[in-house]
């Protein structure tokens, strides 16, 4: 993220952000496409017993491409032309003199990681098994929101850079907290074309929070300490909130019954994530 902005033309950074967290996307669609490839080639039982090693086996050619890319990359301008935190290594500087920053970004990113989790990870299993009229195609709708969201987010970036990186996202953020409720309640008439709205709008939105986002990270911190400082702060988020929104989730309809209690948790973190880009002042 850091480096494609810093390589970014300077009314361009929103847009060439925006494609680290598309290719992110793009590369669960590559997994997702190759593993329905085996299944239309294989035979079940092949499958079971070793074709699902191939595209394990498979991530050995994407490690030498990443290798080959990196080999033949130089820093980019802005980086060269900084110097480094003296006396102090880069993580013990971020902790003595960002810990706000850090606790702010987190805040931003909680929702964008919050609703990813839950609208690509968690809602198949959502849609096909908890909701009272289940969806059994929902492998595929989740696949069309995806692709949906691969489109959204390098437009939402490319718009950013002409509204402002924060306040694209804080009208997006605005508009989760208006329609989440209503789109789970939508759900609930246990159709595909409810399922496909719900998730559709999801997956733009989403973009439209997402695809200004690492323009906006790599504005709020210097660039000497820039990497450590967006990587504590962003993958703190993903991991403790992305990685169990999903559980929680499931753990919420139980405690409560309410098939729309989900959408309460997204919500909260909508609130978040509002509150911590209105304060943030200095981007």
């Amino acid at each position: 993220m850091s480096f494609m902005v810093e390589i970014a033309p300077k009314n361009r950074k929103g847009f060439f952000g925006s494609f680290t967290l598309a290719s992110a996307v793009g590369g669960l669609l590559l997994g997702s496409a190759f593993v329905m490839m085996l299944n239309i080639l294989l035979p079940d039982k092949t499958m079971y017993l070793w074709g699902w090693r191939i595209p394990f086996l498979s991530g050995i050619f994407i490690l030498a491409i990443g290798l080959w890319l990196r080999e033949g990359m130089s820093e980019s301008p802005e980086f060269l032309r900084t110097k480094p935190v003296s006396g102090i290594s880069p993580i013990v500087h971020t902790f003595k003199y960002k810990k706000k920053a850090i606790l702010r970004l987190s805040g931003i990113v909680s929702l964008a990681t919050v609703t990813s989790y839950i609208m690509f990870v968690w809602m198949p299993t959502y849609l096909s098994d908890i909701i009272k009229y289940p969806i059994h195609n929902s492998m595929t709708l989740n696949t069309i929101s995806m692709g949906i969201f691969l489109i959204a987010v390098p437009i939402a970036g490319y718009i950013s850079d002409y509204v402002g990186h924060r306040k694209t996202m804080i009208i997006a953020t605005i508009i989760v907290m208006i329609i989440t409720l209503p789109l789970f309640m939508l759900l609930q008439n246990g159709d595909v074309k409810s399922a496909l709205a719900m998730q559709i709008a999801f997956a733009v939105l989403s973009g439209f929070i997402q695809g200004p986002l690492p323009a906006l990270m790599a504005e709020m911190f210097p660039v000497n300490i820039r990497y450590t400082s967006i990587g504590v702060g962003y993958n703190t988020s993903v991991a403790i909130l992305g990685g169990t929104a999903p559980a929680i989730a499931t753990w919420l309809i139980e405690k409560t019954g309410s098939y729309t209690s989900p959408a309460w948790y997204i919500i909260f973190f909508a609130v978040t994530s509002l509150l911590s880009l209105v304060f943030l002042s200095s981007v």
